[in-house]
């Protein structure tokens, strides 16, 4: 997925590392509140503080802000901000203390360059003499953090290229220990990557804030691929954290090397660092190891796991107060929709998948940009739409004015779907370096590896397999190959390649982990496309193909609908049932289900019960096999085209949606 790197504030004045870590512990990382405790301000929760009359000096409105934010009362010291802006509009202390509120701790961070941009505009009229240097010489503590800030403004807005004129200009003038890891981070933005790990090393010897150094230089290791070097960083990186108590932020490393842990196939430990890492304090700070735990699971099919791994996020990170979800709210709405998705709720997917691809999002803090985010949700959008379409062969319509409205629908999702997939195709050939992320598990990419194969299908045979070809020789890991073997054989196929399709296809199956469940999934669902295709006068299916297609079920149930099929079931009804159950059972099984006989593992029951006016239907899918049943779906239904319709559509969407976890990789293994 992606990195996190972080911005120590909280560092105005050159004081000690130690004694910075004290006043983030007091003050919450705004720099302003490190002067109050560092020149003798009042840095307790005193009664006084409870009763601080408004002033109209804005001196002792800056004091008052500074004691309110020791205090833990942002918003407070926020206003009282505000008010000193108000009363002093020409001098920048207000404006740029204002910016670092809203940089640091609400994430609003074009509010935060507005402010800082006036701070800084205040600030030059004053004490520059229009060449960049400094007539006050008393004045370069602020000089320097406003330059500090205004590069952090600018990162957290995307805008690379000018974050580092500001960091190089502050560098060739002034010095703080958050220095080499912030430029380093800026210059891996620019894809500078060896120059990043030089300035990384360089600061790392020069005792530069080892948590933070450790953890950029870990990150940039993994960029080269050298993962191992890449865990030792992040474990120098975590000891360090730790070695701070309170005041560190150890979820950070531990979320890297989760990350690097996954890049190579070692998921019991990527999901063992992120757990830890929501353990921590400062583990719901930002997305990524709650993010990155539910896109695991999602790849296991623990989908039920994975959108509460997402609730939990969202609670925690609420009861931070005032801090704007801006930074994460493309990322969980991307997230959230292909996990609908895969359980079967087309609509929440397709809103889901709208708000990922149309809200707004930021990147200077993690290892990806817009385009990965944009890419990715484009991709999801096409299935989406592709899997409505399919589901949409079964459903029953209250009337003729219903089915027309959705058969319109249809075309357009038709026609939807096939510009997305071949949209998708065009940002990965141009904005995204030739399709880097193709590479498994890139560091740097938000793409569901195993989905990718439908979009890998459609690019041009022979450029698509040189491409591959440079990858593999690139890459030794031996499951990564799988999915690069698997990705060319889509691709063969959709250009008409189909000799030994189903052999191939079936060795791939046989390669992967027993928890490697979407992969499997993807795979069997290609095995049962690649039968279905070759017989074109031939009946689909038959009894031979039962097994993969319960097997199919088992794993993604919702498979069953997105790939048109129809699950073999053993029907059964009531001796003596009424017209209405009939019917109902008729229409139910004629659209996703092949009666079977004894030989079936699925018992399809019907059964019913009247009550005053109305009949209680019943209909309950169980496991002969496990001796349990999987889906029952109960409703009072009246004999009108409307509730059968409702029946029917509910009942086939609690059949064909996702209702239990499989076991944990824990258990299986």
């Amino acid at each position: 997925m992606v990195k996190l790197t972080f911005f120590r504030h909280c560092d105005p004045f050159g004081y000690t590392q130690d004694k910075l870590r004290v006043a983030m512990m007091a003050v919450a990382i705004l720099s302003w509140s490190c002067y109050a405790q560092f020149s003798g301000a009042q840095t307790a929760l005193t009664p006084a503080i409870e009763n601080l009359e408004e002033s109209s000096d804005v001196e002792q409105l800056i004091e008052q802000a500074a004691e309110l934010f020791v205090a833990k009362r942002p918003i407070d010291a926020r206003n009282k901000l505000l008010k000193a802006a108000e009363v002093a509009p020409n001098d920048f202390r207000p404006q740029m203390y204002l910016g670092e509120y809203y940089l640091a701790q609400v994430g609003h961070f074009r509010l935060a360059l507005k402010y800082l941009k006036n701070a800084e505009q205040i600030f030059n009229a004053l004490y520059s003499d229009g060449k960049g240097n400094i007539k006050n010489p008393e004045r370069w503590k602020d000089h320097a953090n406003l330059l500090y800030l205004l590069a952090e403004g600018f990162l957290n807005l995307d805008q690379y290229q000018k974050s580092l004129e500001i960091i190089e200009n502050f560098e060739s003038r002034y010095w703080r220990d958050s220095l080499p890891g912030t430029k380093a981070w800026v210059l891996l933005k620019l894809k500078r990557v060896d120059e990043a790990i030089k300035v990384a090393q360089a600061g790392i010897l020069r005792g530069a804030e080892p948590g933070r150094t450790f953890n950029i230089l870990g990150i940039l290791f993994s960029v080269k691929d050298t993962r191992e070097l890449s865990l030792d960083a992040f474990a120098q990186a975590l000891e360090a954290e730790k070695a701070l108590g309170s005041l560190g932020q150890p979820a950070t490393p531990l979320n890297n090397a989760g990350e690097v842990y996954r890049e190579l196939f070692r998921d019991e430990e990527a999901e063992g660092a992120w757990r830890n890492a929501l353990s921590f304090s400062d583990g719901c700070e930002h997305i990524l190891p709650s993010l990155n735990s539910a896109i695991l699971f999602t790849d296991e099919l623990r989908l039920l796991q994975a959108k509460r791994a997402l609730n939990d996020f969202e609670a925690c990170f609420k009861a931070q107060g005032d801090k704007a979800d801006t930074e994460h709210r493309g990322l969980i709405a991307l997230q959230r929709g292909r996990i609908a998705l895969h359980s079967g709720q087309l609509d929440q997917a397709l809103a889901e998948i709208e708000k990922a691809r149309e809200r707004e999002q930021w990147f200077g803090k993690i290892g990806t940009n817009e385009n990965d985010l944009r890419f990715a949700a484009t991709i999801a959008a096409a299935q989406v739409n592709r899997d409505y379409l399919a589901a949409s062969k079964d459903r029953a319509y209250p009337s003729i004015s219903s089915w027309a409205y959705a058969f319109v629908e249809n075309m357009e999702r038709r026609l939807r779907s096939w510009w997305l997939f071949r949209r998708a195709r065009t940002i990965a050939i141009e904005e995204l370096e030739d399709f880097e992320d193709l590479s498994i598990r890139n560091t740097d990419s938000m793409l569901e590896y195993p989905t990718l194969g439908e979009l890998t299908a459609g690019f041009p045979r022979r450029a698509f397999a040189r491409r591959i070809a440079r990858i593999e020789d690139l890459d030794k890991r031996a499951q990564a190959k799988i999915y690069y073997r698997f990705y060319l054989l889509m691709n063969e196929i959709a250009h008409g390649k189909t000799a030994r399709a189903e052999e191939k296809l079936t060795e791939i199956l046989n390669q992967l982990r027993p928890f490697d469940r979407l992969m499997r999934a993807t795979v069997i669902a290609q095995i049962i496309k690649v039968r279905k295709d070759s017989r074109w006068f031939g009946h689909f299916p038959d009894t031979s193909d039962y097994p993969l297609v319960e097997q199919l079920f088992l794993l993604a149930p919702a498979s069953i609908r997105s790939l048109d099929l129809k699950l073999p079931v053993r029907v059964l009804i009531p001796e003596k049932s009424s017209d209405l159950l009939e019917t109902l059972v008729s229409k139910i099984t004629s659209r996703r289900f092949i009666k079977q006989n004894e030989n079936s593992r699925f018992d399809l029951r019907f059964s019913e019960s009247s009550g005053d006016q109305d009949i209680i239907l019943t209909v309950q899918l169980e496991d002969r096999q496990a001796g349990r049943v999987l889906v029952s779906v109960a409703d009072t239904v009246q004999d009108t085209r409307a509730d059968r319709a409702r029946f029917i559509n509910n009942a086939l969407e609690e059949i064909f949606s996702h209702k239990t976890d499989p076991a944990s990789r824990e258990q299986l293994l």
